[in-house]
């Protein structure tokens, strides 16, 4: 019971910070002369210029946020000292090419390229990294549709760790037969079937699979 109270005053004690903290910043952002001049900013220049050069993070972060040139932000987002500005930076790409571009890059961090994933929707790019074996490899395999996550799955030997686990999270019946067929390893075959329920795929497979405990499980 106290140790339930102290968890509860702990979380208040963090909400207050956390309040009192963005009512800090909102006051020195209202009041700060430099971050009012980003605000007022004629054109994309000045803007520009305060993103790249302003002394203070806070101001280079508000102009940031306005810039529209993207090859600036790719600039800002690999060598701006400050993390905040960094990933507000990150925030404001949207090229596809440019967000390929940053998530190659080994200036940012972990975090910020986990970030960049995120935004990433061209296939191509998703299948190479899902292949390339890297830190980002799974995270970029959960983001593929599934005909193409089945191509990388039933490589030799498999090239993700948590295979079985992108498996076990496949809904599609025609990817899933197609693996079960093509897996070069009977462990990602396996976890495929269990995930089937067409009948005559099934019935094919019980007939024709190369994994003798993948037909007789696809037999019963």
């Amino acid at each position: 019971m106290a140790a339930s109270r102290n968890r509860i005053a702990l979380l208040l004690v963090l909400l207050v910070g956390s309040a009192v903290a963005y009512s800090s910043w909102r006051i020195y952002r209202e009041n700060n002369p430099t971050i009012a001049m980003v605000r007022n900013a004629a054109g994309q220049a000045a803007l520009e210029r305060y993103a790249t050069t302003a002394p203070d993070p806070r101001v280079r972060s508000a102009a940031t946020a306005r810039v529209e040139n993207e090859d600036v932000l790719v600039q800002i987002a690999t060598t701006d000292a400050d993390r905040a500005v960094r990933t507000e930076a990150v925030r404001r790409v949207v090229d596809q090419a440019l967000l390929t571009q940053l998530i190659s890059d080994r200036r940012l961090s972990p975090s910020l390229r986990r970030q960049v994933l995120r935004r990433i929707d061209d296939d191509e790019t998703l299948l190479a990294l899902a292949r390339a074996r890297g830190e980002l490899s799974f995270a970029a395999a959960k983001q593929l549709p599934e005909w193409l996550l089945a191509e990388v799955l039933a490589e030799e030997p498999p090239t993700l760790r948590g295979a079985r686990e992108l498996v076990r999270k496949m809904t599609n019946q025609a990817a899933l037969g197609w693996l079960v067929a093509n897996a070069h390893d009977g462990v990602i075959s396996f976890e495929a079937l269990q995930r089937l329920h067409d009948p005559a795929a099934v019935l094919s497979i019980a007939f024709s699979h190369q994994f003798e405990q993948v037909a007789l499980e696809a037999a019963r």
